[in-house]
């Protein structure tokens, strides 16, 4: 798939999530302003203005400070998971899955938009711990912070896929609770790994051999993730056509 590709599904898969009756982007953005506000308000409250309250050493600060960042992003990626669900489409999917590389090509955009999604936040998470100084060690911040994001994008779009719900009247009715528990499971597991590795000295030898573990195994479980991705998302399909099925002879 090459870059012009790569806009274009971005660009198809935006356009479905803003032509939504429930979002447009005025109202998406004027959501994430009003979020990001709040949280900046806390940040400067809380490791700003009363940082000497806290009364905790300057490692437990930079642990409390990663816990901080992550679970804000855990708030904003389950708000934002309903958008990037592979069953945002509804009963659509399971007709269009007989066209070939269908399910290939929409788990790809999927995963483009939430990854998209992610970086950006990313980017505005590390612009906001830089301008406030929220850590000296913005380095081990930024290497932390980024594998937990890019999984927690990925975790989205993958358990929509292992506990979909294509017959959805109100799209508020995705992702489901399950979805949402295992995908809350997965980042928590990766913000679970990061701050016991923030719990070690930043220059010590052991932190950088952590870091190195931390982002090899958040690439293989990915890589994983991704190519598995099809092979479960036809299964789902294929339950869900084959359950409709034996409801509609049952009716007969």
């Amino acid at each position: 798939m090459n870059r012009k590709n790569w806009l274009r599904k971005l660009f198809l898969e935006g356009k479905i999530m803003f032509t939504q009756e429930t979002m447009n982007l005025k109202t998406f953005l004027g959501t994430l302003l009003v979020i990001y506000l709040f949280f900046i308000y806390l940040c400067l409250y809380v490791f700003v203005f009363h940082v000497d309250k806290l009364h905790v050493s300057k490692q437990f600060l930079f642990m409390y400070k990663i816990g901080f960042f992550s679970i804000f992003y855990l708030f904003v990626f389950e708000w934002f998971a309903t958008y990037s669900s592979i069953d945002n489409e509804g009963i659509i999917a399971i007709h269009y899955q007989v066209i070939e590389r269908y399910i290939s090509e929409k788990i790809k955009a999927k995963y483009l938009l939430s990854l998209f999604h992610s970086l950006i936040h990313f980017i505005l998470l590390t612009i906001l711990a830089i301008v406030i100084e929220i850590t000296e060690n913005i380095f081990a911040f930024i290497f932390l912070l980024l594998p937990m994001i890019v999984m927690g994008g990925v975790s989205s779009v993958f358990s929509s896929m292992v506990f979909p719900r294509f017959d959805w009247l109100e799209i508020t009715d995705i992702p489901t609770k399950k979805n949402y528990a295992a995908m809350g499971m997965i980042y928590c597991l990766w913000l679970s790994m990061a701050t016991g590795i923030s719990s070690q000295v930043v220059h010590s030898k052991s932190f950088y051999f952590f870091i190195f573990l931390y982002w090899f195994l958040t690439i293989i479980v990915i890589v994983l993730l991704v190519r598995v991705s099809p092979i479960v998302l036809k299964e789902k399909l294929f339950l869900t056509l084959r359950t409709d099925e034996e409801g509609k002879n049952v009716k007969n």
